[in-house]
């Protein structure tokens, strides 16, 4: 079980780059601004970078994508800057405001800044880590979040 939620959580950081990214880096709906990067990016320390990525795999084919993201772990990790990229998937709790859907991989990472994670979004591996599931993801999101500050 530990293993399927591993895969499923870095299958739909795969999905959300796809949908999310143009090739250079930049979002396909421009909902980051210039500014924004810059603030990210303004001091002479990078800033640290989690990203909180949901993927949404057709019924059905949650073992096959599943498999396909964890294949492509290694390569990720072996990324300059990457500290952690861990797929995961819902548990049951008690927990009232949990949402859960059987069918989203959510990939939890950790880059040493933005643009070590604009550099993993034109890496190879993911182009071709996209091309296979790109027929089996309905859809992603994507957080991209920095410590918050006083």
């Amino acid at each position: 079980m530990k293993k399927l939620s591993l895969i499923v959580s870095i299958f739909a950081l795969f999905i959300i780059s796809i949908s999310t990214f143009a090739d250079d880096g930049t979002t396909a709906s421009s909902n980051n601004s210039n500014a924004a990067k810059e603030k990210l990016n303004s001091n002479d320390a990078p800033v640290m970078v989690n990203v909180i990525a949901s993927i949404e795999v057709k019924e059905g084919h949650l073992a096959e994508f599943t498999k396909i993201f964890i294949d492509n772990v290694p390569n990720v990790l072996a990324e300059e800057g990457c500290i952690e990229y861990t797929p995961t998937v819902d548990i049951p709790t008690n927990i009232e405001v949990q949402e859960t859907n059987k069918n989203i991989v959510t990939i939890i990472e950790k880059w040493e800044s933005l643009d070590h994670l604009y550099a993993h979004l034109k890496a190879p591996h993911m182009n071709t880590y996209r091309e296979k599931v790109k027929d089996i993801v309905v859809g992603v999101t994507i957080k991209v979040l920095t410590e918050a500050s006083k």
